[in-house]
């Protein structure tokens, strides 16, 4: 993909209460949900009814990354409508089915069916209680918005984790050749360096486990820019708007340099 999409937050009508959680193998976090076909709304129903085998009628079932702190501020997260108390927040991918699940127009603006095609985020309390859920929605007005697309190295796949990536579900993607994405997370060290501050998506045209792939040279991530990317933001010393980075290292790590 040649850029991502903003992506806006919706709120499905799923409680908090109808999903149940699936631990790790490793058994200390948590890997994925289930959710009771009887808790999606009307539109949700009518749009996985018809595309579901019969072994998936019943029950719903999908994966998340792995919970990290949030990041963002008490009064970020009062302008998405969260609670103070979300203390942790995993990625919920887009629900894997025997078949490509394909939105109708109808119901593509749906926040239930844009949750189970597209994710979304899941918010946790200090102990590990779901307390919030969001679906993303593509949307040119999105609060989500990404830098332009940089090279994803074979070594931060392996290094990301095999079992990680999660296969891409929508059309337009895998008709471009993308296999594989996963939610990068916050200032996570790979490769010897933090690749996204504010978290991102990576993207993979092969299978996770095959390194020396002709396919690999063409996988890339984006990350989620700061809300001042786009506004600029001014040098606490000279007051000179300062210039933004994707570069990593010295003057530029932590992102903003002044040029004066």
């Amino acid at each position: 993909p040649e850029k991502m999409t903003p992506l806006d937050l919706a709120v499905p009508s799923f409680r908090t209460s109808d999903f149940e959680f699936d631990p790790a193998v490793d058994g200390q976090r948590l890997s994925g949900w289930s959710l009771k076909m009887h808790a999606v709304g009307f539109a949700a129903h009518r749009f996985l009814a018809p595309q579901l085998q019969d072994s998936e009628q019943h029950i719903v079932r999908g994966h998340i990354s792995e919970p990290h702190p949030i990041t963002s501020t008490d009064g970020e997260l009062r302008s998405l409508g969260l609670v103070s108390e979300a203390r942790l927040v995993a990625f919920s991918y887009p629900i894997v089915g025997a078949q490509d699940l394909k939105p109708f127009a109808r119901d593509a603006g749906d926040a239930d069916v844009a949750f189970l095609v597209y994710g979304g985020y899941m918010y946790f309390d200090a102990d590990m209680v779901l307390i919030d859920v969001r679906a993303i929605t593509p949307s040119d007005e999105g609060c989500l918005r990404f830098g332009p697309p940089q090279q994803w190295l074979p070594q931060w796949t392996v290094a990301a984790g095999v079992h990680r990536w999660r296969p891409v579900t929508l059309p337009e993607l895998r008709a471009l050749g993308v296999r594989y994405f996963a939610w990068l997370r916050p200032g996570e060290s790979l490769g010897g360096g933090a690749r996204c501050r504010n978290g991102g998506f990576a993207y993979i045209f092969h299978e996770p486990s095959q390194l020396g792939t002709l396919q690999a040279k063409f996988d890339v991530f984006f990350q989620i820019e700061n809300a001042e990317v786009n506004q600029g933001t001014s040098c606490p010393q000279c007051g000179c708007i300062m210039e933004w980075s994707d570069y990593s290292q010295g003057a530029y790590a932590s992102g903003w340099v002044c040029e004066n």
